[in-house]
């Protein structure tokens, strides 16, 4: 991906948003491998426990009902994880082929 030329855009200031297009999709890896190992390692009992909580406890309904459909879940974590390696990926061939090394 070219960027257009622009006085605003030097080069200093694109490689600033590779650098920071490349923060966020690790933290966005990092986010959706950290809710399929937080599904995996769930206690199933202390959910139940708070599923029978008489102020009805909201979340640990929505917990259920995912764990109920758990290709629902597994389905979005393991796409999303790989649009967000994938989009990495373009993102460093990009940058590598428009800022080559300085000398």
């Amino acid at each position: 991906m070219t960027m257009p030329s622009s006085p605003m855009l030097t080069p200093d200031v694109v490689l600033a948003m590779w650098v920071l297009l490349a923060i966020v999709s690790i933290v966005g890896s990092a986010l959706a491998s950290g809710v399929e190992i937080g599904f995996y390692s769930i206690n199933r009992v202390r959910l139940t426990l708070r599923l029978s909580r008489v102020p009805r406890d909201v979340a640990a309904h929505r917990l259920k009902d995912e764990i109920d459909k758990p290709d629902r879940l597994l389905g979005t974590i393991l796409i999303s994880n790989n649009l967000v390696r994938a989009r990495r990926g373009r993102d460093h061939r990009d940058l590598r082929a428009n800022h080559p090394r300085r000398a």
